[in-house]
Formats: C-alpha cells, sequence, structure tokens
C-alpha cells in the first residue's frame, strides 16, 4: 500500500491496544499494513483518487473508520468492524471477511480476506431491511499492497 495518500475527515486516532480488541472481536489478526496505515489515518474521504488495480479498476471513496465515527455519534454500523460484523451476523459475508472501505461507483464494499489478504469487491444488489444484499464478489487484487493513489480528486 502506497503510504503517500491523504485523508480528509478522519476520525479520533486508534492505539495498538485499540487494535487487540478489534483483531479478538474480528477472530483474526488484521494486515501489518492494514494496521499500520489506520494507525496513520482511522478512516476517512480520500483526497486523491485511490484506486486499486489488478483484475479490475476500482475506485476508493471512503476509507470506513475503525471503531470512532464522530458523523455518526460512534454508531458501530457505521465502523469497519460494526458493519462488518453485523453484516457476518446476517450471513452476507463469510467471517473472514473485513470490510473497509467503499467503491465510488456505487458504494460497493471493499473487502479483505483476513485468511489469504486478498481484497474483493461486493457489489451491492439490494437491501432487506438494513443489510445489504451483494452480488457475487469480484476479486480486485491479490494484497492490500495493491492500492494506489493516481491523482488528486476533483471536488
Amino acid at each position: 500500500m502506497n503510504m503517500k495518500i491523504e485523508l480528509e475527515n478522519c476520525q479520533k486516532s486508534l492505539t495498538l491496544k485499540d487494535f487487540e480488541e478489534i483483531e479478538s472481536k474480528l477472530g483474526y489478526a488484521l494486515p501489518e499494513r492494514l494496521k499500520e496505515f489506520y494507525l496513520q489515518y482511522n478512516g476517512g474521504s480520500t483526497k486523491q483518487t485511490a484506486s486499486i488495480n489488478k483484475y479490475q479498476e476500482v475506485e476508493i471513496e471512503d476509507f470506513f473508520p475503525f471503531k470512532y465515527n464522530k458523523d455518526f455519534k460512534n454508531d458501530p454500523r457505521y465502523t469497519a468492524e460494526g458493519e462488518t460484523l453485523e453484516l457476518r451476523k446476517a450471513g452476507a459475508i463469510s467471517d473472514s471477511i473485513l470490510i473497509f472501505a467503499m467503491e465510488s461507483t456505487d458504494e460497493g464494499r471493499i473487502t479483505i480476506d483476513l485468511v489469504n489478504g486478498k481484497i474483493y469487491l461486493y457489489p451491492i444488489v439490494g437491501m432487506q431491511d438494513v443489510i445489504f444484499n451483494f452480488g457475487e464478489p469480484r476479486l480486485v487484487a491479490n494484497s492490500i499492497d495493491a492500492v494506489s493513489y493516481t491523482h488528486l480528486r476533483a471536488h
């Protein structure tokens, strides 16, 4: 993951202790690169166009914060951890999947498989109550290292 990204509207910083709690709730260790990134920026909107491009070009609009989200009064459903746990419970994603970002085009979820480190796009095809129905997940890249930041996003 190229770290030259700048995010706006970041949330309260995370500590290593936060990550111990997150990892124990998720049941998996997070990849080191993802942890480093989240220690620097706890979510936020991309100033540049962040894209993942290996098998498919995907543009990232927002990285979801872990734990804190002031815009939503820290409602856990609006965090990477909270949305992940809720969608796992509903059976919308498998237990090794972590949702961490939102794609620009139609707000599909960008996820990482915490077992093999692969990045997938889960397209949203509908809603059931408050739970997303996802289409077939599409493999985007073999690891988080494929995320790159190309140019400044026009606001």
